[in-house]
């Protein structure tokens, strides 16, 4: 009876759909690309950006440098799909980035393609998901929006007072222009 129950949480743990988590290692076709953001976790409303490193799959030591030139990156979230070009970062081959600020939280999907050192590429992957705002904001945003709305009310009662003071103003200047044209 152990046996089979072993068996059988085995087979549910081997059978079970695994997730691309944050910085996984992906094959690349020979290549091994390591990807994930590059501020984690990540953030609604933070600037954020790629972090690749793309190395020989028998050597990872090994950066693979000009991939920025044949190989296109694309952001899919709920259908919608947006191409960012590839930036080499400086004294460091075989890494690239490029910036992207996230504006919904959910789970995003990174998609290279094109060609690397002559080989034909196509990965996707999903890297550590997106969090709302409120995940980490402090004060909450709800206390935010009220004294927001504080601010307004003080602002129109403002203008209201301004408002009826320049027309007795104008009131003002009338009694006496009268006063002076009667004497």
């Amino acid at each position: 009876m152990f046996r089979f129950f072993l068996f059988v949480v085995l087979l549910v743990v081997c059978l079970t759909p695994s997730a691309v988590f944050a910085h996984g290692d992906e094959p690349c076709g020979s290549f091994t690309c390591k990807v994930g953001w590059i501020n984690e976790p990540v953030v609604v409303g933070q600037f954020n950006g790629l972090d690749l490193s793309i190395t020989e799959k028998d050597d990872s030591s090994k950066g693979v440098p000009g991939a920025e030139a044949t190989l296109k990156f694309e952001i899919i979230y709920g259908g919608v799909k947006k191409i960012f070009p590839l930036r080499p970062l400086r004294d460091q081959p075989g890494h690239y980035t490029t910036d992207i600020l996230p504006t919904r939280a959910g789970q995003y999907t990174f998609r290279f393609f094109g060609t690397l050192n002559g080989e034909a590429i196509e990965v996707s992957l999903e890297p550590e998901e997106v969090a709302a705002a409120s995940a980490v904001e402090f004060p909450e945003a709800s206390n935010v929006a009220n004294v927001t709305a504080a601010l307004q009310s003080q602002a129109q009662m403002a203008q209201t007072l301004a408002v009826v003071g320049i027309g007795l103003g104008l009131i003002g200047i009338g009694v006496g222009g009268w006063a002076v044209r009667r004497r």
